[in-house]
């Protein structure tokens, strides 16, 4: 049925008939009226129709336009205050509110069939009196728009709670724009951030016409970690003699749902003592910003990735040559099975690298970044991916089953890699870098100690036992496999 709807949709994409009247597929005619401003207001956000495709909804001049995923925008038109045609073929939006009148939802009607996208994001000014919603106070509707590629997930790490998302801020203005604060707050108004200044410009990954804006906010304990949460951002047209004479636009009421559900508990991929999660969960580790566009949009499926290398008693990675992947202590360990799942990519037959910063055995390309690899299909819309394998390790083929704890290849260097290590992540999609990482966490594993060059104290070295959270950033770490 997912697969019927994509089409249909995509297929309504591709026409843009007149907007003054339609004549449906089944020969209905439907005229265009037109609404107050502040009713379309009320519409803007985004819907899920399913976690890989989702409807956003967006005001375009005096009506609204709407973009399916991996589709371009199209307009659409008011039939009545909460009904909504397209002109290309047979399929109407209906917006539903609830006793508040706040839209909780949408359904998309098309070839007889009803289906219903919840409202995830919302956007929404809240005007001081005699303006309409989204307007300066110039009478111009705000240039800016706030998207979110993906809702936060609850994860646990270091024994605290977190949640790590971005917002993706668009400057459709003819002059640059500078975002001045930013503010956080639960469903319920308390204030949980605020950024400013350099607190600010730390947690903006680019300065330019769509900046990104990092988020990761921490709690004590899960039941602090509120249903929604609510955003406010201020920026300043950078048009304008002097700074006070420079417009001020503020967003107001952003809300963002967070995702609730069972977690994804992992057996870990890699088994022994002294491995150092390198680029692990942090709000600025590599992996957490590497915003790559792939497939026609940008991504962040490395959002809670680890580079795993193994330490020796003397803090290093390496004993011997530095330029032989056999002296690292990470090379040929066995890469295991985080759970039960089906192979469904794997790639083989590409030469090691000689370690070293820059040295790559081939040119580095979409197709050769991950090096050898394995991609598991864990269920669910979940996919583990691991990377840099040896060529010629790899112990399972396109489409075996395999059950938790089973080896799958042995760690390398290969593709874009400094020496022997093993990357892994998961995400929503399988595919390495078209996908949006989520987050997981290990059965159990003992912290040993943080840091690169960390050392045992001696052979009864503490340790911190931790269950159901994932290692952070730099962690040294013993893993066990059940």
């Amino acid at each position: 049925m997912l697969r019927i709807v994509v089409y249909l949709v995509t297929a309504a994409f591709l026409l843009f008939p007149s907007p003054q009247a339609a004549v449906a597929q089944t020969g209905q005619e439907r005229k265009a009226i037109k609404l107050d401003a502040g009713a379309y207001d009320a519409y803007v956000g985004q819907y899920e129709l399913s976690p890989d495709f989702v409807i956003t909804v967006r005001r375009e001049g005096n009506g609204l336009s709407i973009q399916a995923t991996g589709q371009p925008k199209i307009e659409v038109f008011a039939e009545s205050e909460t009904k909504f045609f397209l002109t290309a073929v047979d399929a109407q939006i209906t917006f539903v509110k609830n006793e508040k009148g706040e839209v909780t939802h949408l359904i998309l009607h098309q070839n007889g069939a009803d289906q219903n996208a919840k409202r995830i994001i919302s956007t929404s000014t809240a005007p001081p009196a005699g303006q309409s919603a989204g307007s300066t106070p110039g009478g111009v509707r705000s240039p800016v728009e706030v998207t979110v590629p993906i809702e936060p997930t609850p994860f646990k790490g270091d024994g605290k709670t977190h949640l790590a998302y971005e917002l993706h801020l668009a400057n459709f203005d003819s002059s640059a724009m500078t975002l001045t604060r930013l503010e956080v707050s639960g469903g319920d108004g308390k204030p949980l951030a605020k950024y400013e200044g350099e607190e600010l410009k730390a947690r903006l990954g680019r300065q330019s016409v769509q900046p990104v804006a990092y988020l990761w906010l921490t709690f004590d304990k899960p039941s602090a970690v509120p249903a929604v949460l609510h955003h406010s951002l201020t920026a300043r047209s950078n048009a304008g003699a002097g700074q006070n004479d420079r417009p001020e636009i503020k967003i107001k009421d952003l809300e963002i749902k967070v995702r609730t559900g069972k977690q994804l508990v992992l057996s870990p991929p890699l088994r022994g003592d002294g491995w150092l999660a390198g680029n692990g969960p942090s709000n600025t580790s590599g992996h957490r910003r590497a915003l790559i566009a792939a497939g026609g949009a940008e991504h962040i499926a490395q959002r809670f990735a680890i580079d795993w290398v193994q330490l020796r008693e003397d803090g290093k990675t390496w004993v011997g040559d530095q330029l032989k992947n056999e002296s690292y202590r990470a090379h040929g360990a066995e890469a295991l099975a985080v759970a039960d799942g089906t192979v469904v990519a794997v790639k083989d037959g590409i030469p090691e690298n000689i370690p070293g910063a820059t040295s790559r055995a081939v040119p580095i390309t979409m197709e050769t970044v991950g090096g050898n690899h394995v991609i598991l299909d864990l269920g669910q819309g979940r996919y583990a991916f691991y990377a840099h394998l040896q060529p010629g390790s790899l112990r399972v083929k396109l489409g075996d089953k395999v059950k938790r704890g089973r080896v799958l290849g042995l760690v390398g260097n290969s593709g874009n890699s400094t020496e022997p290590h093993l990357h892994f992540h998961v995400s929503n999609k399988n595919s390495p870098l078209s996908s949006e990482g989520l987050p997981y966490v290990f059965d159990s594993f003992e912290v040993q100690g943080k840091g690169w060059g960390w050392k045992p104290s001696g052979k009864d070295s503490p340790v911190e036992k931790r269950t159901l959270e994932i290692p952070m950033q730099d962690s040294v770490v013993r893993l066990a496999v059940p």
